[in-house]
C-alpha cells in the first residue's frame, strides 16, 4: 500500500479544497456534475472520519483594494471584474458547499498560504499532513506545494481533484515537478485507507 497509510494521522489532517469555485469549476472541469458528486462524496468519507476540511477561496472587496498595479494575474481579475465577495462566479457549489465545521480560508494571491491565516488554522490544530484538491494545478496547487514544502508540512495531491487548462502542463506538474515535494495519488487511494481501518 501507499506510504499515505503509515503516515496519516487523522487527528492532525486537513483536506484543503482549494478555488472550488463557479466559474473555475466551469472552465477547467470537464464533467462537471460527476466530477462534483464524486466530489462530494470524498468529502463526507472525509468528515465520517474526522480530517478537518479547510475551503480556501478567492474572493475581493468592493473596488479590489488588495490588488497591487504590479500583480498581473489578479490585475487581470480585478480589471474583469471578477470573484468579488457577492459575485455568483465566486460561489462554492452546493452540493460541496461547507458545513458547519469546516473551516473556510478567504485568499487574495496565488497560494493559500500568503497573506492568509491557513498557516495559524493548521498549527493552532496541531495538523501537520495536507492533501490537496484545487483549480488550477500551474496556480493554487503549484503554489501552495511550494510553500507548504518550505513550512515543512507532509502533503498529498489527489491528482484526479487538480486540473489546468493546458493538458501538456497537467501531466509535467503531476508526473515530474509535484512529486519532487509532495505524493501525488489517486483519490481511491486516499479513501481506500478508511476501508483498511
Amino acid at each position: 500500500m501507499l506510504d499515505i497509510k503509515q503516515d496519516l494521522d487523522c487527528q492532525k489532517t486537513a483536506l484543503l479544497v482549494m478555488d472550488h469555485q463557479e466559474i473555475l469549476i466551469n472552465n477547467y472541469v470537464p464533467n462537471k456534475d460527476e466530477y462534483l458528486a464524486n466530489l462530494s462524496n470524498v468529502l463526507e468519507e472525509t468528515r465520517r472520519n474526522d480530517i478537518q476540511i479547510i475551503y480556501v477561496r478567492v474572493g475581493f472587496r468592493k473596488n479590489y483594494p488588495e490588488v497591487s498595479e504590479h500583480n498581473i494575474i489578479f490585475s487581470s481579475v480585478r480589471n474583469g471584474g471578477r470573484f468579488s465577495l457577492n459575485d455568483a462566479g465566486s460561489a462554492i457549489p452546493s452540493i460541496i458547499a461547507p458545513l458547519e465545521d469546516d473551516q473556510v480560508v478567504l485568499k487574495h494571491r496565488v497560494s493559500a498560504f500568503e497573506g492568509t491565516e491557513l498557516q495559524l488554522l493548521l498549527r493552532s490544530q496541531d495538523i501537520s499532513t495536507i492533501i490537496l484538491a484545487g483549480i488550477t494545478t500551474s496556480g493554487v496547487v503549484l503554489s501552495t506545494v511550494r510553500q507548504a514544502a518550505d513550512l515543512d508540512y507532509k502533503i498529498f495531491v489527489l491528482e484526479d481533484y487538480c486540473f489546468d487548462g493546458d493538458a501538456e502542463v497537467q501531466k509535467v506538474l503531476l508526473e515530474k515537478i509535484l512529486p519532487m515535494q509532495a505524493k501525488v495519488i489517486e483519490s481511491k487511494s486516499y479513501l481506500e485507507i478508511f476501508n483498511e481501518s
